[in-house]
């Protein structure tokens, strides 16, 4: 019998971490597989998964996809999808290589979407660390459709690695869109918005890693213009509140990534929950 779900993770040069990202989703009652998308990195990640002992009792559920050369995230993104969406998994579970999945992460999203089949889209809220897991700091995000769309226009209404997603959702909103480089989570989201339906569990399921040399911290610029343009479009679209996600975008421009993270703890107890 098939898995009913698939942890989609692109890799790239995350030999430090993805072994440790792999395990943390085990073990859980529901059947699901793992499909690494290793986007050219230097140590290959079979090689990873293959060389960490404590990953050996779940070899047979670990799939592993490579691109020689490297192609970049959105490539990475997309065909791990449509390997996934060949193999009718009912739930695409995304993370990333060097995160940590919470007790019981897996489990509870399933759980939530088999008990809620108008949702189609659902993430979760954050832990976030910079050095070890245990240096946390909180990441909430609205939990019911109408306030995660007041939070996106301005800022993300998701943590895209939460997200568990129903596979047919990218049939009718499509796969991330290479015009959005370093904002195509933030596109695809606002898509989904108008087609599905969409929440967040108030669960912590991940510990989410910050760190300046993530692609969107050095590409951060690119990432808000790209951020900009989908806001624009929205506001041709009529939300016209997306004017003040310009604003903002405009703001943090030119501003440096630690004052940027200083910024979101001091906003965070402003935002809708």
């Amino acid at each position: 019998m098939a898995a009913e779900a698939v942890v989609l993770i692109p890799a790239y040069n995350a030999e430090a971490t993805l072994a440790d990202a792999v395990l943390s989703l085990f073990p859980a009652k529901h059947d699901f597989d793992v499909l690494i998308v290793d986007d050219g990195s230097r140590l290959p990640a079979e090689s990873v998964v293959k060389g960490s002992s404590a990953l050996e009792p779940y070899l047979k559920r670990i799939h592993i996809l490579r691109h020689e050369p490297n192609r970049g995230l959105i490539a990475t993104l997309n065909r791990g999808i449509e390997w996934a969406l060949e193999r009718k998994y009912q739930y695409i579970i995304r993370m990333d290589g060097d995160d940590l999945a919470r007790s019981q992460r897996v489990d509870r999203q399933i759980d939530f979407m088999n008990a809620h089949p108008q949702i189609d889209v659902a993430g979760s809220q954050t832990k976030r660390f910079r050095h070890v897991p245990e240096d946390l700091d909180e990441r909430r995000f609205p939990l019911e459709q109408p306030d995660i769309r007041r939070r996106m226009h301005w800022s993300v209404g998701f943590s895209h690695p939460t997200l568990i997603i129903r596979a047919p959702t990218f049939e009718k909103v499509g796969l991330y869109d290479p015009r959005y480089l370093h904002a195509e989570d933030f596109d695809w989201t606002w898509r989904c918005m108008r087609k599905v339906g969409m929440a967040n569990l108030p669960d912590f399921l991940l510990n989410y890693r910050v760190s300046p040399n993530q692609v969107s911290a050095r590409n951060r610029r690119r990432q808000l213009l790209s951020k900009a343009r989908v806001l624009m479009r929205e506001v041709r679209h009529g939300e016209i509140e997306c004017l003040k996600g310009l604003a903002a975008a405009a703001l943090v421009a030119f501003m440096p990534f630690h004052a940027k993270l200083a910024l979101q703890r001091r906003l965070k107890n402003w935002l809708p929950h």
